[in-house]
């Protein structure tokens, strides 16, 4: 990717940013909340297209027309916001939009038996002992973030992107997705990885590109980085001290949520978000939205069923 520019509404997410993946290494993408990770893998995905610049892919410059385009070409993505369709089986999640078909005469059907059949040799191969006719919505969030990668593994794809994977994986978990990476490296797939976890990305990345403010820092070999350099690349200047005391004094009430209860079979006690002295709590990144997601993962889409907001 290459002077990619992207702009949205009074910012400019993408200001001449650029990547170079090669195939058979995993490439962590870093940078503050708001830098332009995801807006510039959304751009790769056909999800954003780009004001400006251009994709090379295996040697052609080429247009990446939307999500479908993009699978069809090998990029797939595992987005930081989960979508899953829970009332559905696990392996219609897994090729929904691209379900195996066959002919009854003149009319064409879903073939579920391929489907499932499929399906269970793609949780082999990412080493997750799932029914693939079980309903989605039994599985808990880190392993229906698990069948998200399978559902993108089951592509073939040459590219693959894991927008902050580990989220909400357990130790355990993590482990098994470093297995399923190295395994996907060493059959020469292009992995990005974005992550605010230095540890996993010392550990699992071959190349580091970092970006501040939507452009583009630099590209550095992983192991030539150690913490401090990597942040100090991130935020534009030498942190002497990371965590600061801090003095405030809580403002007037400016976000209040009552009685709030969710899709999810929890209740949540009323909450109050107060501003702090002199600074605007309207700031937000990395994928984050106006709501929070009652078991604390990614935003659904879904309204809350009871509860009442004030802003």
């Amino acid at each position: 990717m290459c002077d990619v520019v992207k702009t949205f509404p009074g910012v400019k997410a993408l200001n001449h940013a650029q990547l170079k993946l090669k195939p058979g290494t995993v490439h962590a993408l870093m940078g503050e909340n708001g830098a332009g990770k995801s807006t510039l893998m959304k751009c790769m995905f056909g999800i954003y297209h780009m004001d400006e610049g251009k994709v090379i892919y295996e040697g052609q410059e080429v247009q990446i027309k939307g999500p479908l385009d993009a699978l069809n070409r090998g990029i797939a993505m595992v987005h930081q916001e989960l979508q899953p369709i829970p009332e559905r089986s696990i392996g219609e999640n897994i090729y929904v939009g691209r379900y195996p078909t066959k002919k009854y005469g003149p009319v064409t059907v879903i073939d579920h038996d391929k489907m499932y059949e499929d399906a269970a040799k793609v949780l082999k191969e990412v080493h997750l002992n799932y029914d693939p006719h079980a309903k989605l919505g039994t599985l808990s969030v880190s392993q229906m973030q698990l069948v998200e990668i399978a559902k993108a593994v089951s592509a073939d794809c040459k590219v693959l992107i894991l927008d902050e994977p580990t989220s909400s994986l357990t130790a355990a978990e993590v482990e098994a997705l470093f297995t399923i990476v190295n395994e996907l490296r060493a059959k020469g797939v292009s992995i990005v990885y974005i992550s605010h976890k230095m540890d996993e990305i010392l550990r699992i990345s071959d190349e580091v590109t970092i970006m501040r403010d939507g452009q583009y820092i630099g590209t550095w070999e992983a192991k030539e980085l150690t913490t401090d350099m990597i942040i100090t690349q991130m935020v534009g200047r030498e942190l002497s001290n990371l965590y600061p005391p801090r003095s405030n004094t809580p403002g007037e009430v400016v976000f209040e949520v009552k009685d709030f209860t969710s899709i999810n079979p929890q209740e949540l006690p009323s909450r109050q978000l107060q501003r702090p002295q002199g600074r605007d709590p309207r700031r937000c990144g990395s994928g984050r939205c106006p709501a929070h997601r009652a078991d604390g993962g990614p935003v659904r889409s879904a309204l809350p069923h009871v509860g009442h907001y004030h802003l």
